[in-house]
């Protein structure tokens, strides 16, 4: 019997070894991305340690009573730590309920998709790319600003430029469309416009915004800079981009917009995601909001931006077997991973992790958040410094604004699903409902113009035909319905001499 128990601790305590020694090596191999913080030198590196070492004193000695102990004691914490984290998530004892919300959402999205004329494209992103490029083609992935200096910390002769446009006179595949990936090609400064538009004389709008103005999942001929250019009957250009927000709006303007010098500028802010700053921005973004003469040139930088570009995709390709750092999954192998992320999270205590701020890697997105107010005051010192540039070539401004629906899993929308009334008490995004008030006050306030969107789409009879329910951004009605909007507002309002 002692035997027994002996073989059966010392097998444990192998496996114990092993596994430590498996986790010291990918900390050291990943060593360059080490986040050295005291939390982290403790749980990812001095602990194992610690555990190494007494499983392989107890082993030598042969101290079964106190290896036995040892192993009770972190198998016991772990599984409390593990149901601790499955009550977190409010969702572990409701397996059930979820498997149903998923196959709901699943067959909510088979019959999407069965609308469509042709074959769903089951490549991820990755994979669509390096097809392409082996048939010769020379194509890339957008990589949003915010992104850029990730890439420093895993190449440390990586520039610290912190581009906005993309690679420029390329092919970019944004997003899948109708079960396809969609291909736009990049202006002279990595923008999406028109190759040329560039050099016309005068631009009487530019558009300032996040991927609802970025219109990447858009064809051309659906793009609502494009529709807003054609109906208004204006020069205008389009400095919308992907998962960005206010530093990136000053710096656009900066950038770019004080050389061009736009007669008109309009921002489309987006209600779900751009009051939400982190409270550490990025060293070199935060410039722009700190020092009023601060500039990196880039409208006279753009080979620089290029080479960078090329730089991170080849950073990427190096990577992409271990880390598929910003090529997405399609949303069919999205499903798939959201349910095995949920168990991942829970196997590797991740809720107790983001508590205690036990992040591996530096931190590249931080997650302290503003408060709402906070946030607010922030917005108005953004708006003031955006406007200030605007007015110092006698521009006009000019402010949209995108209100959230709520969204059930697995359904269309409801006729209410934009008013206001549908977000009191929601704990996803509690402000919506006080930004609604405070925002058109704010822009008062500091005298610029505000365009009502918000009542339109509140009002809206049939909403449900607004949104595309694959990538939750407008579908062609969506944009036909807001550019409509805008286009009341703009066509008398504009300054074109």
């Amino acid at each position: 019997m002692k035997n027994n128990i002996f073989t059966f601790f010392l097998y444990s305590t192998l496996l114990l070894i092993f596994l430590c020694i498996i986790f010291l090596v990918y900390v050291l191999k990943n060593i360059e991305i080490f986040n050295f913080s005291i939390p982290n030198i403790f749980f990812y590196i001095l602990f194992p340690i610690i555990i190494l070492f007494l499983s392989l004193y107890f082993l030598i000695k042969k101290k079964i009573n106190l290896q036995l102990s040892l192993l009770i004691t972190i198998f016991f914490s772990y599984l409390t730590l593990t149901i601790y984290c499955g009550f977190f998530y409010q969702s572990l004892w409701k397996i059930g309920e979820n498997i149903k919300e998923k196959k709901i959402e699943e067959e909510f999205y088979k019959s999407i998709l069965s609308k469509n004329d042709k074959v769903f494209d089951q490549r991820s992103k990755l994979e669509y790319l390096f097809d392409e490029r082996n048939k010769n083609k020379e194509i890339y992935v957008y990589i949003p600003p915010s992104y850029s200096n990730f890439y420093q910390y895993l190449n440390k002769n990586f520039s610290k430029l912190r581009f906005l446009g993309s690679i420029s006179n390329k092919d970019i595949v944004y997003c899948m469309r109708s079960g396809q990936w969609l291909v736009n090609k990049t202006d002279n400064y990595g923008f999406n416009n028109p190759i040329g538009s560039w050099k016309k004389d005068k631009i009487d709008l530019a558009i300032l915004g996040d991927s609802y103005m970025h219109s990447s999942c858009q064809k051309k001929n659906k793009d609502i800079s494009r529709i807003l250019e054609s109906k208004l009957n204006i020069n205008l250009l389009n400095f919308g981009l992907s998962n960005i927000g206010f530093q990136h709006y000053l710096a656009i303007t900066v950038e770019y917009l004080r050389v061009l010098k736009p007669k008109n500028v309009l921002l489309v802010v987006f209600e779900g995601n751009d009051l939400n700053f982190k409270k550490e921005f990025d060293e070199v973004f935060s410039n722009y909001l700190n020092d009023d003469n601060f500039s990196q040139n880039l409208f006279y930088r753009q080979d620089e931006i290029d080479e960078a570009y090329k730089n991170i995709h080849r950073i990427e390709k190096e990577n992409s077997v271990k880390k598929n750092i910003f090529l997405d999954r399609n949303f069919k192998r999205k499903l798939i991973f959201s349910e095995r992320q949920f168990y991942k999270d829970v196997f590797l205590l991740r809720p107790i992790r983001q508590k205690l701020n036990l992040h591996f890697s530096k931190k590249y997105f931080y997650k302290t958040k503003f408060s709402y107010q906070e946030s607010l005051s922030l917005v108005n010192t953004f708006l003031s410094k955006i406007n200030k540039n605007i007015k110092s070539w006698n521009g006009n401004l000019f402010v949209a604004y995108i209100p959230v629906p709520k969204i059930e899993t697995g359904k269309y929308l409801k006729k209410n699903s934009y008013n206001s009334k549908v977000w009191k008490n929601n704990k996803s995004l509690p402000h919506i409902v006080t930004m609604r008030k405070d925002f058109p006050n704010l822009l008062n306030n500091l005298e610029i113009n505000f365009i009502d969107t918000i009542t339109p789409f509140e009002k809206h009879d049939n909403p449900k035909i607004l949104i595309d329910y694959i990538h939750y951004h407008f579908s062609d009605e969506g944009y036909n319905f807001f550019a409509e909007i805008i286009i009341d507002s703009l066509k008398n309002n504009l300054s074109l001499n």
